[in-house]
């Protein structure tokens, strides 16, 4: 039995990490997504959880569950979609030097 059990979406933020010879933002991948964060700090007080939602059957999908499990959160729950493509484009975000920007890349899994 678990103590809390959440429901939503994990995600890849892409923060800016550094600038490549050319001048471009190098990009770093971390997991989020408010669901896995909250059972990540419930976890550290002792609390049993468990994670309910679906991920791209690629590498970021790949790293999201690592994550969780590493964190001590059950993934039986988190079920990666081989086939098909989220209706949703994901948005990098970039802070440049006039402000917020978003990249928008294609939806779905990232190829292998």
């Amino acid at each position: 039995m678990y103590d809390v059990v959440a429901l939503g979406e994990l995600l890849i933020d892409f923060a800016p990490q550094s600038v490549n010879e050319a001048g471009y933002p190098t990009l770093s991948a971390n997991p989020g997504g408010a669901p896995g964060n909250f059972l990540a700090a419930l976890n550290k007080y002792d609390c049993k959880t468990a994670m309910i939602g679906k991920v791209g059957d690629d590498m970021f999908g790949r790293l999201l569950i690592k994550t969780l499990q590493n964190a001590g959160i059950e993934t039986k729950g988190v079920l990666m979609e081989k086939t098909s493509s989220p209706p949703w484009p994901s948005f990098p975000w970039t802070k440049v030097a006039t402000g917020i920007s978003a990249l928008p890349a294609s939806p779905g899994p990232i190829p292998a």
